[in-house]
């Protein structure tokens, strides 16, 4: 168990990604925090929930957190109730985030402030061109969901996006969504 912020979070060392818990977004989450009041939140590509617990003592409504895997949301409602926060009250889903993004979509449902945090989509020069679809793709489909005035956290742990290109990717990505 490791404290940020004084924030509890469970988290795997030995099998999780990486570190286990993602530091470097530790003054993202403290942010989002601050916007959070009676908003609904989603976060995708939750992992060990970070935005989530910041999101749910930033006094949100309702964070929804979607992670493909399992053990992922697991954690993520541990760290919940670490927090003194009910995962009924801030469901956590196991989901492909592609795919409850297009059900969102279908389904009309819309939120106030969208994560998205995804892994790294390119690990060579040779892959960005299909790395920079799919941000585009990933960040148009959240911003579609956003409602007036909502709030995108987007980022990008793909070194070989640079801050320019990626900001470029997050513009284009607006303009498709209109």
């Amino acid at each position: 168990e490791i404290s940020e912020n004084r924030a509890l979070f469970n988290i795997d060392v030995r099998r999780g990604q990486k570190t286990g818990f993602f530091l470097d977004q530790r003054e993202n989450r403290s942010t989002l925090q601050s916007f959070s009041r009676d908003r609904e939140v989603l976060n995708c590509f939750c992992y060990t929930g970070g935005f989530s617990i910041f999101a749910a003592r930033g006094k949100a409504k309702q964070v929804t957190s979607v992670d493909v895997s399992q053990p992922a949301i697991d954690l993520v409602a541990r760290n919940l109730e670490s927090n003194r926060y009910s995962p009924d009250d801030h469901p956590c889903i196991v989901s492909n985030v592609f795919d409850f993004l297009k059900e969102c979509k279908a389904d009309k449902r819309t939120f106030d402030a969208i994560v998205v945090d995804p892994p790294a989509f390119v690990k060579t020069q040779r892959a960005i061109p299909q790395a920079t679809r799919a941000y585009i793709s990933l960040n148009r489909k959240a911003i579609e969901l956003l409602r007036p005035n909502g709030i995108l956290v987007t980022a990008s742990c793909s070194t070989q996006i640079d801050y320019e290109s990626f900001f470029t990717i997050v513009k284009h990505a607006a303009a498709s969504a209109g």
